[in-house]
């Protein structure tokens, strides 16, 4: 087991497949702010709306799981979304009609959980139509790429902060985040280069102001995110465990913040790829390879992840390539009663299926979604799994042949898995009996209806 990468924010040294770069249009860092505004907006309304419901249990990842539906109805819809964060015109039916359920779930009355829903769509919509106003004012205003000048300081063995006339409060950053991050940035620029691409022929200061305006949107997406379990992530060793057992590589869901190397797929091109962001895993089709998949929980992009996997293994086996996919999915009664565990089910007992490991949760843990922020990175900043975990193992037969699932290869990764445990077990251990007890009294009252 690799030990020494779980002391590590990232594994630099594991490059998969050439960078491809993106060309990102300029925008400034007050766009970005702006939507990130709005978001925390509609996620302030759906909190007092669910107080306001008195649930039996809180619904925690809810809001998170309303987005990720809504961006998911986005780019799966054809058309040309003017939004990355708040895509106008796109629907929110689907995503209303799961967070409706949710709610239904938790204890509201069905009428008044589809007011909630049908409010916060309401509300989505002129977030993302006064968005997009603010945008083109800002653009317009902006007199071309000069944006406010990016101040960037380290404090010795501690936080970067980044800071600019107009914000509201400094970005923070680990000093290790903050070195994978450049070394991230440069190698893109440096493909960038090659290809004759924008950032060609820029001197070293114009870079480093480049890197200073692209690391704050990104920061400042995903500090608008929220939802730390959402960008929670395996830990190195379990990385190299799959790398070392099965070869893989490229993570299909990951972030800037949480990649193990780069490239990877991400939700954000427009903030990701200069980070070294493919784009969306399921604009992503590889013909072969082995790659990692560890998505966020929201039912709808899990059921696409696993239509795509299908498509790409079922072209893969008819061409005799080897190409494999290690899912790894929080198994909790929330995912299992989902049409996403039976689309993953389906997909695991048919003919790609060759294993199906069951981690109990008290013997792994998770990087937290905020280890960026932590002074000691991805040492200090893990989280106890608040559920079990199941690893899928999906696999063309040239994959099955190549990459052999074995005893062994299992073992390791169950303890890679285990490294991750947080140090505190103390604290962790009474996290997951809270989260215990919440079932217990939730599955009661269901009883008693």
């Amino acid at each position: 087991m690799d030990l020494a990468a779980e002391g590590r924010c990232w594994d630099p040294e594991a490059v998969h497949l050439e960078l491809a770069p993106h060309s990102v249009a300029w925008e400034p860092v007050a766009v970005e702010a702006t939507r990130g505004a709005a978001l925390r907006r509609l996620r302030l309304s759906l909190g007092e709306a669910t107080r306001a419901l008195q649930l039996r249990v809180p619904l925690v990842g809810g809001f998170e799981r309303w987005h990720f539906g809504w961006l998911l109805a986005a780019t799966t819809s054809g058309e040309s979304v003017k939004e990355p964060l708040l895509p106008l015109g796109a629907s929110t039916a689907t995503a209303g009609a799961a967070l409706a359920a949710e709610l239904e779930s938790a204890g509201a009355v069905a009428s008044a959980a589809a007011e909630v829903a049908a409010q916060l769509s309401r509300s989505a919509q002129r977030e993302a139509e006064a968005l997009v106003a603010a945008r083109q004012r800002a653009l317009a205003g902006s007199g071309g790429r000069d944006g406010p000048t990016i101040e960037l300081t380290v404090a010795e063995g501690g936080l970067a902060k980044l800071t600019w006339p107009g914000a509201e409060a400094p970005l923070k950053l680990g000093a290790e985040h903050l070195s994978k991050l450049r070394a991230m940035h440069a190698r893109v620029r440096a493909a960038a280069e090659h290809a004759g691409g924008s950032s060609a022929g820029d001197s070293s200061d114009d870079g480093e102001l480049r890197f200073r305006h692209d690391l704050a949107r990104l920061l400042l997406r995903y500090k608008a995110l929220g939802g730390s379990g959402f960008q929670a992530a395996l830990g190195g060793a379990a990385h190299s465990a799959l790398r070392d057992g099965f070869g893989c590589g490229l993570e299909c869901f990951a972030s800037p913040l949480n990649a193990r190397s780069a490239p990877f797929c991400s939700g954000f091109l427009d903030v990701d790829a200069p980070f070294g962001s493919l784009g969306s895993f399921l604009d992503f089709s590889p013909t072969e390879g082995s790659f990692e998949a560890n998505p966020p929980f929201a039912p709808a992009l899990v059921v696409a992840m696993a239509a795509h996997m299908q498509r790409l293994l079922r072209r893969a086996e008819r061409n005799a390539r080897p190409l494999l996919f290690a899912v790894v999915v929080g198994s909790s009664s929330a995912m299992k009663a989902s049409e996403a565990w039976a689309a993953l089910q389906r997909l695991a007992t048919g003919d790609f299926g060759r294993a199906q490991w069951v981690v109990p949760l008290q013997h792994h843990g998770y990087t937290e979604g905020h280890a960026h922020i932590s002074k000691d990175g991805a040492r200090d900043a893990t989280k106890m799994s608040s559920c079990e975990t199941t690893v899928f193992l999906l696999a063309s037969s040239a994959a099955a042949a190549r990459w052999p699932v074995t005893p062994d290869k299992e073992a390791a990764l169950r303890a890679a898995m285990r490294a991750t445990i947080p140090k505190n077990l103390h604290r962790a251990t009474k996290a997951n009996a809270k989260v215990h007890r919440q079932r217990v009294k939730l599955k009661k009252s269901k009883v008693k209806r």
